[in-house]
């Protein structure tokens, strides 16, 4: 799923008969999962502006705490144990097979959308089964559009723009630095939702903006209108101080 020539490379040279199987998700479940702690944290902290940037770290740790409490783990971004690079962390508690363990973070593309100035040496680029494509780059160009595209739509009154820090305030939104097991077997999953006519506050806490506005109006105004959430599921348990690694290469 990743939109890179390393992964077409990949494709071609695997054999197919060695390519991991993706488990049955029920999508409705886990809908139902991250609605429960959107609400959970929306009904925690209700100051519509209590996201912005200034307050963002006095809130931190008290978010984390809350969210800890409502999914019964907590993660981390360090160093990775199959790149060079960093990798997420599960840092306290455990995720159980098939629950929600974190989101893939990033500016919304639809399939015909411009998106070749931006994939530019950007590995971060995820392609949805649809088209959509989802640029969770933090740095250079990808980091200005998705500024742009926030706060166009109100910012953070609409979407987490903490993401695009080291530690973002709700910390299922680090999904882009979830590593390929490689040669080992992952442990999480892909999962497409679109998600609408959720409480429209709850979308302070996800990290997504979209390049082009829906219909012409602007992408955050009404919660009837869908937003793509690309999640990612746990295949097995997935106990403290393990780290989070999925299939790139799957089907």
């Amino acid at each position: 799923r990743r939109f890179t020539p390393l992964l077409l490379g990949r494709i071609l040279r695997t054999d197919p008969r060695k390519i991991p199987k993706t488990i049955l998700v029920d999508f409705a479940d886990v809908s139902s999962e991250l609605k429960r702690v959107l609400e959970t944290l929306d009904d925690e902290f209700k100051a519509s502006s209590s996201l912005v940037p200034h307050r963002v770290a006095d809130l931190r740790g008290k978010v984390t705490t809350v969210l800890s409490n409502a999914i019964g783990f907590e993660l981390q971004r360090k160093r990775s144990t199959v790149c060079d690079g960093d990798g997420v962390f599960v840092s306290k508690g455990r995720i159980t097979a098939r629950s929600l363990c974190s989101l893939y973070p990033g500016t919304l593309y639809g399939p015909g959308d411009p998106i070749l100035l931006q994939s530019l040496g950007n590995s971060f680029i995820l392609k949805c089964r649809d088209g959509q494509m989802v640029d969770g780059n933090d740095r250079r160009i990808s980091r200005s559009i998705f500024k742009s595209c926030a706060y166009r739509d109100f910012g953070h009154l609409v979407c987490d723009l903490t993401w695009l820090d080291r530690d973002p305030i709700n910390f299922l939104n680090m999904g882009q630095y979830v590593n390929d097991a490689r040669d080992v077997k992952g442990n999480v999953q892909y999962v497409d939702l679109d998600v609408a006519y959720w409480r429209l506050s709850t979308r302070r806490w996800l990290p997504y903006s979209t390049y082009r506005p829906a219909d012409g109006g602007i992408a955050g105004v009404h919660d009837g209108i869908p937003l793509r959430v690309v999640a990612l599921v746990a295949t097995r348990n997935v106990e403290e101080g393990e780290e989070l690694l999925s299939d790139y290469l799957s089907c």
